[in-house]
């Protein structure tokens, strides 16, 4: 195999941070042609409320979460887990 010397070098892969899952699908409203989604982030809970379907195929892809962006470090820790009440 030959090598290309002056092809540009790729850029390494990107993490997929498509964390919003499905949970629920259907119609909402009188209008039939387009369908409504709700989504969960699997990583820091968010949950949507209906939003438009963009499709079978592209809803079954994800989508990114506006919380986190799909990065656990993101997720802020809450009050209510006692971690960090108790470590005083």
């Amino acid at each position: 195999m030959q090598l290309d010397l002056f092809r540009k070098a790729r850029r390494p892969a990107r993490r997929n941070p498509r964390t919003l899952t499905v949970i629920d699908a259907g119609h909402v409203g009188g209008d039939s042609r387009h369908g409504a989604v709700s989504m969960e982030c699997g990583v820091c809970g968010h949950r949507t409320g209906w939003l438009k379907s963009r499709g079978v195929e592209a809803e079954r892809a994800g989508r990114v979460c506006p919380i986190c962006k799909g990065d656990p470090d993101n997720v802020k820790p809450s009050d209510a887990s006692g971690k960090e009440a108790t470590a005083s």
